[in-house]
């Protein structure tokens, strides 16, 4: 399940989720991570979804009217892709599903996460100017249609503003301001207002905040043990405000996650080791272990 679909997501959070925080790598007695006795987080129930209902869904089409495939649909043009390219190359299961002339492409990594991209708009997407206004509407449409009941709760928290041939808007469920459920979607919009590409994630566990064993503080001072950064770069190093996702596909069983961002203060672009540093160090709510961060599978 770790493809490029958690970076791409994973990347995003770290844009607009973290805070900055005077936190550096001074000294830290941290003792070891280590297993402990925790009760399973209560499963969600079985999903029903289906690659034409998906479809239907979102583009707000009749799922009666849509035929599906189960192959390899056909190849996109990345240059358009922009966030949504991982969408569309080694997720698991893919279908392609038709209505009339129209051809969707549809993956589903896993359970909970799906994404949806209208082939013909993601290579060409088209021209015109939409408003802030405007975008918000179609996008906010897209996950009322999706979320039912709980589309009040999906709080947008990045995008609206043109990003290369898209619109690329982004929404959570957030418990607090760096507390999220895991829920979240992303919607691109084309310049003349059609829908390119849908993609969500739904939270496969019920975990409490209260249930989280391993502190803020506590994952921050776990994330400077897990680095090794040059001693030069060490004193301009500082670590964002922690984020939590109580149910995290970075997860290998979609259980709570703590993110912490550690960025060269004041210096653009970042100090990285590759992965790790420009985007955070993941580290289990629950025991305090690192966890791995996604393996990107580009084609």
């Amino acid at each position: 399940m770790r493809h490029g679909f958690w970076l791409a997501m994973f990347a995003l959070l770290s844009v607009c989720g973290c805070r900055p925080a005077e936190v550096g790598p001074e000294a830290v007695t941290v003792a070891p991570a280590s297993p402990v006795e925790t009760p399973s987080p209560a499963p969600l129930p079985a999903e029903s979804e289906t690659p034409a209902g998906f479809v239907a869904s979102v583009f707000d089409l009749p799922e009666g009217e849509i035929t599906v495939t189960e192959k390899k649909p056909p190849d996109l043009n990345r240059s358009s892709l922009g966030i949504s390219y991982v969408w569309s190359y080694g997720l698991g299961t893919a279908y392609l599903c038709s209505h009339g002339t129209k051809e969707f492409r549809v993956d589903t990594p896993g359970p909970g996460i799906w994404s949806a991209v209208n082939v013909a708009r993601m290579n060409h997407p088209g021209k015109g100017e939409l408003s802030e206004t405007r975008v918000r509407a179609i996008a906010d449409a897209v996950v009322k249609r999706r979320w039912s009941d709980r589309a009040a709760e999906m709080e947008w928290v990045l995008g609206g503003r043109r990003q290369g041939d898209t619109y690329n808007l982004k929404y959570q469920i957030k418990v607090a301001p760096d507390i999220l459920t895991g829920d979240e979607a992303t919607v691109v919009v084309a310049p003349d207002g059609g829908l390119v590409a849908y993609g969500e994630q739904r939270a496969q566990r019920q975990v409490r905040p209260e249930d989280i064993i391993i502190t803020g503080e506590e994952a921050i001072a776990r994330a400077w043990t897990y680095i090794d950064p040059p001693a030069d770069m060490k004193p301009r190093l500082r670590a964002s405000q922690p984020i939590l996702t109580l149910s995290s596909p970075l997860h290998p069983d979609w259980g709570p996650v703590w993110a912490v961002f550690i960025r060269a203060s004041g210096l653009q672009p970042l100090w990285t080791d590759g992965w790790t540093m420009s985007n955070g160090v993941l580290v289990d709510a629950m025991t305090g272990e690192k966890i791995p961060p996604p393996a990107v599978d580009w084609p």
